[in-house]
């Protein structure tokens, strides 16, 4: 598939709302408590399966399958595309994108 930028946005937004959930939010944060408690792989492969699973409801209406490779599949369009990497709005919601699924929880359970 490809891409243009304001289907990558969209793109963006549905994730952004999805992941925002508080639903979501609360189940990743129990996840990460308990791989804080005690690391173990299959609390981390959990964890990655519930973002997934997050993922894989919104990637199939842009072309990606609900796996990772679609997800590796998106991100290798997203890098390869001058236009999507020098927009703001889009290096800004992957930024809001990585803390909500993962920079606030290792902050918070680093202290």
């Amino acid at each position: 598939p490809s891409l243009s930028l304001a289907r990558v946005l969209a793109l963006q937004v549905e994730l952004l709302e999805v992941f925002a959930r508080p639903s979501f939010q609360r189940r990743l944060s129990d996840l990460y408590e308990a791989e804080h408690r005690q690391p173990t792989s299959s609390q981390q492969d959990v964890r990655l399966e519930l973002l997934l699973s997050t993922q894989g409801s919104v990637l199939p209406r842009y072309g990606f399958e609900a796996s990772w490779h679609g997800v590796q599949q998106l991100m290798g369009l997203m890098d390869s595309s001058p236009a999507l990497k020098a927009s703001a709005d889009v290096l800004r919601n992957g930024l809001i994108i990585d803390w909500l699924v993962r920079g606030k929880f290792e902050k918070a359970t680093a202290a």
